[in-house]
């Protein structure tokens, strides 16, 4: 009996704990009114950029030989026809373009295999972004669409580019951008926020994505709350196109916030 009686009461103190769980987080949940947005839907596909050179060039040797002179270092500026390496049978690599050394795997005086890596020189002022998707965002991209960048430390600023490919390798689905501007002082191997633009209307109601439950809204207009049926079509980050229902602009929408 003393047992049932001890079970009895663990019992009732764990359903009073979970109602009280459940109270607080009903409490916890606010109500916020959002304003209906009228205005252009533009729907987008998002992904990470990463910034690469367009012109790379590696210095090899042709035939294992020792380094006889080494000019360079990492983060040096070259002209085109300077000398990048010369070796201890005579011969010597020059660079095909001026540009910048980004890398240098060897030191004066050693030997080198052929065809190894001795230095890579790039081209710093000609660059694209490499952004990788998943399938389904893949295959709804397209060339010549514009795609709008945002760089870290400068959210203020607005960059764009087109897209130039659309391609699979080892099934990873790349689109490859070529960019109308850039920031003065980009870097190969710095990443952007990349949206790329998929479809616009020029004129459409929008309502947060939140405030969305089982195809409906609820609606405040002039003080009076409704139930508001509804369809969807684009979607924009957090906002979603109303395609029918009695909507407007200056409506506002209820969004449960925590």
């Amino acid at each position: 009996m003393k047992k049932s009686w001890v079970f009895g009461l663990v019992g009732v103190l764990v359903l009073i704990a979970i109602g009280v769980t459940v109270r607080t987080k009903r409490q916890s949940a606010q109500i916020k009114l959002i304003e209906v947005v009228e205005g252009p839907v533009v729907e987008a596909i998002y992904g990470i950029g990463k910034v690469e050179a367009l012109r790379r060039f590696q210095v090899k040797s042709g035939v294992p030989s020792g380094i006889m002179r080494l000019p360079i270092r990492e983060g040096d500026t070259v002209k085109a026809g300077d000398v990048l390496v010369a070796f201890t049978e005579g011969s010597s690599i020059r660079a095909p373009f001026a540009g910048m050394i980004t890398r240098v795997n060897y030191k004066l005086g050693e030997s080198v295999f052929a065809g190894n890596i001795i230095a890579e020189l790039i081209d710093p002022t000609n660059f694209e972004l490499r952004v990788v998707l998943d399938q389904r965002a893949a295959m709804r991209v397209k060339t010549d669409q514009v795609a709008m960048l945002s760089f870290d430390g400068l959210r203020s600023e607005e960059f764009f580019a087109t897209v130039r490919a659309v391609y699979s390798s080892e099934s990873q689905f790349t689109i490859l951008l070529s960019p109308k501007s850039l920031p003065t002082n980009v870097l190969e191997g710095m990443t952007a926020d990349v949206s790329i633009e998929i479809s616009k209307k020029e004129k459409g109601i929008l309502v947060p994505v939140s405030s969305i439950h089982e195809k409906r809204v609820t609606r405040v207009r002039e003080g009076q709350k409704a139930q508001i049926e509804i369809q969807t079509g684009l979607v924009n980050n957090d906002l979603v196109e109303v395609v029918s229902g009695d909507l407007r602009g200056g409506d506002k929408v209820e969004v449960k916030v925590q």
